[in-house]
């Protein structure tokens, strides 16, 4: 039996705008890793099965939601790059490609979403499309596991590296608009620097250098949502431009992306930015 539909882009409602997001940052307490928060949501039941009835699965996934936090307070890496200070403005800019400059690719979408990902078999089916969603993906964690030789029908022959990746992130909604992100709703609300800012955090030029060099943190929160968290394996078979032989195994959650936070190296809060 089908498991219960998963709310559409459509029926999104994001949460009210006047929540004291630093407040609740700071009760929250140190970012955690992305791995723990999703073995803990993965907990949820999704999908109901076939030999209970609908009250009974209500109650599974109602207690098993008890067990896990309303909201989650998620590390993210800073990408130093694009980390700049503006002597004129007395000002460290973070540009949002430092937070959010990896995407999910199609292929991996489709692993999660498609025709052949677990939940769209069992009739969970999540809203989504390859040019405009509205996520947050994390870089890619890629290790080289084994090297082989490979040929083709023509009988040339290349060593093929074997490659195992695992990619993360978590996947709000299907965006209206093809510019729609975290950070903004509409083109014209887009910030008018290039690139644009996340952060503006103003400090003195020594300690805009210090914060440089120790390195800077960050932690988006996340608020789960049904149906909480997807998987699916995506393949890569090599070819000899491409000698590849690549096997993904891709980690989402599904949840409301509410705000982006930054800190220093010793993991003091600097400042939140609320997402789009």
């Amino acid at each position: 039996m089908p498991g219960p539909a998963a709310p559409k882009s459509d029926d999104y409602q994001p949460r009210k705008a006047e929540t004291n997001f630093e407040e609740v940052i700071r009760r929250l307490g140190a970012p955690a890793a992305f791995d723990r928060v999703f073995a803990e949501v993965q907990q949820v039941p999704r999908l109901k099965n076939d030999f209970e009835t609908t009250a009974q699965f209500d109650e599974r996934q109602a207690s098993a939601r008890a067990k896990c936090a309303s909201l989650y307070l998620i590390a993210t890496p800073v990408d130093p790059e694009h980390v700049r200070y503006d002597a004129d403005k007395q000002a460290l800019i973070v540009a949002t490609y430092a937070l959010t400059n990896t995407l999910a690719s199609s292929d991996e979408l489709s692993s999660l979403f498609g025709y052949s990902s677990e939940l769209h078999k069992a009739g969970a089916e999540v809203g989504y499309s390859f040019s405009s969603n509205v996520a947050w993906s994390f870089p890619r964690e890629c290790k080289n596991v084994g090297v082989y030789q490979g040929s083709n029908a023509f009988g040339a022959t290349v060593d093929i590296v074997k490659q195992e990746i695992i990619a993360r992130g978590i996947f709000e909604r299907r965006g209206a608009l093809h510019q729609e992100d975290v950070w903004v709703k509409a083109p014209d609300q887009h910030v008018k620097a290039s690139p644009p800012v996340a952060f503006e955090i103003k400090v003195d030029p020594s300690t805009a250098k210090a914060l440089k060099e120790n390195g800077l943190r960050a932690a988006v929160l996340v608020a789960p949502r049904p149906p909480f968290h997807a998987v699916g394996i995506d393949r890569f078979s090599p070819t000899i431009r491409a000698p590849y032989d690549r096997t993904t195994e891709v980690r989402y959650l599904i949840g409301d992306i509410q705000c982006a936070a930054i800190y220093d190296s010793s993991g003091k809060l600097l400042a939140t930015r609320p997402t789009r």
